[in-house]
């Protein structure tokens, strides 16, 4: 101020305005450096009423039902930096802010298979180093806020503190999603072992093996789902089918599955049946109209009896309400599609009669507790002795009573943790004590094989080339009607994608 008072005043007023300027760009740049000031904690803002960030388990990002799990989380990280031992983070991607009640039954059991990884990786693998702290990411709902979480994720990755090794989650194959893997690989370079991400254009392939460099899925993708499906069924007439299929372009799983039916109703006798799904496809629209006019036209197609479904699980359990309403009662139908209709069981709003009426819902399943047991259990592709294995931790881990195993969501995040802390250990060797992102990115080709398979609770994880999940065990299930208003889902099976269980060796063919 001294300085101002011995300027003219047209100068004091010049200085005033450029002081006023440094102040606003100061700051712009504290507010796109440290985010919003009403942070929800450490690591977590809020955007658009949402908590938004990374957390070590130590906020619950203001959801009460995940405040158990994120404890023992937390207990086991503060454990991990306390131990005096080298080690690495991986975060763990989900929707944590999603309302939908249906997919908080998923978000649930998805991270608790995360957690029970994590806790397997410190606590069962003769003190294998490094040992993992495992941080829980929220995109928001339907990962509209992406890009934030993905920056903070890029600079722990950086860190020399943090040092972030792998991401891991996702549940769901949207954009949002799909560019996040984009921009995580591509731009940052940081592994990633996605969950139930199913759509075939999400990942590598002969034709663009560099589309996400760094990426490996557990899960069998929709092409193989289906394929897996199909045969396991002993094939279907196209005489004899129809596809229901959800006309959105703007969404990967939806695109990817009528794709694949397309193929199989090639030939069928009546054009598919169409519908759109709303922008925001949990919202019902005005699809239970649309569908209750649909189904009179499949009562009309006397001959058809198998009805292909390419749609979100919101539209698929329209759908099968308004087949339970139908006119045609005398007739029965099969509804085949794959993993996302495991909402279904959980779904108050399914109207548990249409099951018995003659409606049957046959689809694909991550996993399920029956899969390795029984006498028609396959030899190879997975084991009893790793279930019972995953029993056993489920006890020492806490969580005794707490886990429902039935869709297969918390098997299947486990196994995807579980690759993630492969690939991060067989990186780490000789005096190597935190591995390089692309030593552990280059090495997702090495899970294969007899002695370096992932032996996954969903059945052995065998990579290709392109980081994909070769020929792995895809559980048949089918809906059915329980007591009172419940549904449950018996197990019918397991497919192959290659037709068959695959040998010992867990060899992976040549596929350009």
């Amino acid at each position: 101020m001294t300085i101002m008072r011995g300027l003219p005043p047209r100068a004091r007023l010049l200085a005033a305005v450029l002081a006023l300027a440094v102040l606003a760009g100061a700051g712009w740049l504290g507010y796109r450096v440290l985010g919003p000031d009403d942070s929800c904690a450490p690591g977590v803002a809020s955007r658009d009423g949402e908590c938004v960030g990374v957390t070590d388990g130590s906020h619950d990002f203001g959801q009460a039902y995940l405040r158990d799990v994120f404890a023992l989380v937390a207990a086991e990280n503060e454990a991990v930096e306390n131990a005096d031992r080298p080690y690495v983070t991986v975060a763990f991607v989900l929707p944590f802010t999603d309302p939908d009640p249906v997919q908080k039954d998923h978000v649930l059991t998805q991270v608790q298979g995360a957690y029970l990884a994590q806790y397997a990786a410190n606590h069962q693998e003769n003190e294998a180093p490094p040992l993992i702290r495992l941080v829980l990411a929220n995109p928001g709902a339907a990962s509209v806020h992406w890009e934030p979480m993905v920056e903070q994720l890029a600079a722990m990755a950086s860190s020399g503190q943090d040092n972030l090794r792998a991401v891991t989650g996702f549940d769901v194959s949207i954009p949002e999603n799909e560019a996040a893997l984009r921009t995580l690989t591509q731009e940052h370079g940081i592994p990633v072992v996605t969950g139930p991400v199913t759509a075939d254009d999400i990942g590598n392939s002969p034709e663009d093996h560099d589309a996400f460099p760094g990426l490996a899925k557990v899960v069998a993708d929709s092409g193989d789902q289906a394929e897996a499906l199909i045969d396991f069924l002993g094939g279907v007439d196209p005489e004899r089918s129809l596809l229901v299929a959800d006309q959105r372009e703007d969404d990967n799983y939806v695109v990817s599955l009528r794709e694949v039916f397309r193929a199989h109703t090639e030939g069928a006798p009546r054009t598919e049946e169409p519908f759109t799904s709303p922008d925001d496809y949990n919202q019902e629209g005005n699809l239970p109209n649309d569908f209750d006019r649909m189904v009179n036209n499949i009562c009309d197609a006397e001959t058809i009896d198998t009805l292909y479904f390419a749609g979100r699980p919101v539209q698929l359990r329209l759908f099968v309400n308004a087949l339970g309403r139908r006119g045609c009662q005398d007739q029965t139908y099969r509804v085949v599609t794959i993993s996302a209709a495991s909402t279904l069981a959980t779904d108050e709003e399914l109207d548990v009669d249409a099951l018995r009426s003659g409606v049957e819902v046959i689809y694909t399943a991550h996993g399920h507790p029956e899969e390795w047991s029984g006498p028609d259990a396959p030899a190879t592709g997975g084991s009893q002795e790793q279930y019972d294995a995953f029993l056993a931790l489920i006890e020492d881990a806490g969580l005794s009573g707490a886990v429902n195993l039935a869709d297969g969501r918390t098997m299947i995040m486990h196994d995807a943790v579980r690759t993630a802390v492969t690939g991060i250990r067989n990186a780490t060797v000789d005096d190597v004590t935190i591995p390089a992102l692309s030593d552990i990115a280059q090495g997702w080709v090495r899970i294969r094989g007899e002695d370096n398979r992932v032996a996954g609770v969903t059945g052995w994880i065998c990579l290709d080339n392109y980081g994909r999940a070769y020929n792995k065990a895809v559980a048949v299930v089918r809906l059915s009607a329980g007591e009172g208003d419940t549904a449950e889902i018996d197990f019918e099976g397991v497919g192959w994608p290659q037709g068959a269980a695959p040998p010992a060796d867990c060899p992976v063919a040549d596929e350009e």
